[in-house]
């Protein structure tokens, strides 16, 4: 399909004797935020891990703007596919610095192209340059998050997964990072594809959803049609 930058086709894929998925095909749009619903267990970061090529299929592929993922060259490939995940993965024994432009060292950026994204990033963000020589225990939650973000955006990758990021920050911390996101996807277009169990996060950024039951698509739609579903989901819980 033209306008997909991430397809699962026929995946089956799973740990030791235990199978998440089968059979599973889903597409996800390019420069869409796509939420993943569901519950524990149903298989949302599992899917991440399999567009990521931490997890490999069993059967079936995983294709990026329409070319498979090479399991040979899978660090190389991962460069342009930004992850976010649950309670930052910040180093704590790097600068706030060293790690925003870590993954840009790693590709060989010289210095003034690595300063220029940093301090773009940093902008973005709303983050004070006075963070930069802090540790990561230095900042709040929220910060630190913030910083993740850019971390995750360093190298401006076309794909950006998300691991339920926000489920230890308060509301009103989660409602001002919201507003981030929306600053970023606005600046720089790009795929995201975000799991998370909080229905108030997917109808505030998505624009399409998936909700998941024990490894199989249950509802995609549209996030107007989000409303409705949530309250049917809940009368049936």
């Amino acid at each position: 399909m033209e306008n997909t930058a991430v397809a699962l086709s026929g995946v089956s894929a799973g740990y030791e004797n235990q199978l998440v998925f089968a059979d599973l095909t889903v597409a996800f749009s390019q420069n869409q935020i796509t939420c993943i619903l569901g519950r524990s267990g149903s298989g949302k970061s599992t899917l991440l891990q399999l567009i990521n090529g931490m997890v490999r299929p069993i059967n079936g592929s995983v294709l990026l703007f329409g070319k498979g993922l090479d399991y040979s060259r899978i660090a190389h490939q991962r460069l342009s596919i930004g992850y976010v995940v649950q309670n930052t993965g910040l180093f704590p024994h790097l600068t706030i610095q060293r790690n925003i432009t870590l993954l840009g060292q790693i590709a060989g950026l010289p210095k003034p192209k690595l300063e220029q994204r940093l301090n773009q990033l940093m902008d973005m963000a709303q983050l004070p340059s006075a963070a930069l020589t802090r540790y990561p225990h230095q900042l709040s939650g929220g910060e630190q998050q913030r910083v993740g973000i850019c971390r995750a955006l360093f190298l401006n990758p076309p794909v950006l997964l998300m691991d339920e990021p926000f489920a230890s920050v308060d509301g009103t911390t989660k409602e001002a990072i919201f507003l981030y996101i929306k600053t970023f996807q606005a600046s720089e277009p790009r795929t995201m594809i975000w799991v998370t169990h909080d229905w108030d996060e997917a109808e505030n950024l998505c624009d399409q959803f998936i909700l998941l039951e024990k490894g199989r698509i249950s509802v995609q739609g549209q996030r107007d049609e989000l409303p409705s579903l949530r309250v049917n989901n809940l009368q049936q819980s």
